[in-house]
């Protein structure tokens, strides 16, 4: 079985796509897909408060296929796979050669390194994040999301409260485990429809740390309702920890893409 997991990821032009060719298409040939469905080229980068995590390793930390643990409770923690946006930090990505397009059921997948606590079922320590797509990097449509505060104080917030928030699933797809990052039904991460926001299509994709409740960076769900952010509430600053951890983000539904337009080429997992 190959295994790129060493390459550094500079470019889907170059590094991203010669792995998947030659090391990765066995993994999708199951979908009838092989290819490179990842984001291409980080656009911008915004770091909150407490960034700095991985940023040794960026840009190719965020760019290529996620790098989960088939251990819900073991979640990837290297640098060289992750970038900490900081709190209230921002980032945007943008397909190059493909886009996404409004498909059979998820069109996209964003993968960050939530864990599940051994015994705790259901319940994420997160750091959550709200997505935006756009077609052309200017006007965004954000993903509605909504936040269901717990009934306790102080308990972790439930997998299912958090709607529509990126970093709240365990990541499981792995280059080297076999694991699909197109198979939503295996590859753990987080899953957003374009139908959701009205767009047939999109490019670019941008993702926002939920900063920390009670201070200026907190988001509130339409309800008014702060988003709980584990995640911020008990990192360390000066780790560099803080914010939403971006491992990767993946075309589920996709079309080539040229200068002059799309081509369909259909990747749909039924």
């Amino acid at each position: 079985m190959p295994s790129n997991h060493h390459i550094q990821y500079i470019n889907s032009g170059q590094v991203v796509r010669l792995a998947f060719l030659i090391g990765l298409c066995w993994s999708f040939m199951s979908v009838g897909f092989c290819g490179d469905p990842f984001a291409d080229r980080v656009v911008s980068f915004q770091p909150g408060i407490g960034a700095g995590f991985g940023e040794g390793y960026f840009p190719g930390n965020v760019l290529g296929p996620p790098h989960g643990n088939e251990s819900e409770a073991i979640p990837q923690a290297s640098e060289s796979h992750l970038l900490s946006l900081g709190d209230g930090g921002e980032i945007v990505l943008e397909f190059l050669d493909n886009i996404v397009i409004d498909g059979q059921g998820v069109d996209l997948a964003v993968f960050e390194n939530p864990l599940i606590a051994i015994g705790d079922v259901g319940y994420s320590f997160c750091e959550a994040a709200i997505v935006a797509v756009s077609q052309d990097g200017e006007t965004f449509f954000t993903f509605p999301y909504d936040f269901i505060p717990p009934p306790e104080e102080g308990r972790l917030g439930g997998m299912s409260d958090y709607i529509n928030f990126a970093g709240i699933h365990p990541v499981f797809s792995n280059p080297t485990n076999g694991i699909s990052p197109v198979d939503p039904a295996v590859s753990g991460g987080d899953f957003f429809d374009l139908a959701d926001v009205g767009l047939a299509w999109a490019r670019f994709v941008k993702i926002t740390d939920t900063g920390t409740p009670g201070t200026p960076t907190e988001t509130k769900d339409s309800q008014g309702d702060a988003v709980d952010d584990p995640g911020n509430e008990t990192a360390d600053v000066a780790f560099g920890k803080l914010g939403f951890d971006l491992d990767a983000v993946a075309a589920i539904n996709s079309a080539d893409w040229t200068p002059s337009g799309a081509s369909i080429n259909w990747n749909l997992y039924q």
